[in-house]
Formats: structure tokens, sequence, C-alpha cells
């Protein structure tokens, strides 16, 4: 699981795209929700969330986060 960097989460209403090392993104936009030491989740309530560029940035972030601390090449 250390590779890991991001699921989603599916519930009735709505997907949560959950990122594992949420917290160390640097979430300028503060679209990230959550509390806890590490995981973030973002709350997917429309399908067309999907298309805004915030949401595929997070996940190029989230996966450059792991390969760094997992001291992989980009």
């Amino acid at each position: 699981m250390s590779e890991a960097y991001a699921c989603a989460l599916p519930y009735k209403d709505h997907v949560n795209l959950a990122f594992y090392q949420g917290a160390n993104l640097g979430d300028l936009t503060r679209l990230l929700q959550g509390t806890g030491k590490a995981m973030r989740h973002l709350p997917l309530m429309q399908l067309e969330q999907l298309a805004d560029p915030t949401v595929r940035e997070l996940l190029v972030a989230a996966r450059i986060e792991r390969r760094r601390a997992l001291r992989l090449p980009a």
C-alpha cells in the first residue's frame, strides 16, 4: 500500500476521491476535506466535477508526492 496515492470511495449520493497523503499536498484551493493526520478527500457530487482541472492537478500532485516519498523517478 505504500505506493497508493488515491482511491475512489463510492457512496449512495456521491463519491469521495481520497488522497492518502492529502494533508501534504498543499491544497491552495481548499477543496480537500478532512482533519486526519494524513488523509484528505474531495467529495464529488456531480460527474461534471471530474472535468475540473484542479481534480487532475490534485491527482498529479498526489502521484508526485508518493514517487518522491518512495525515491522513485518522477
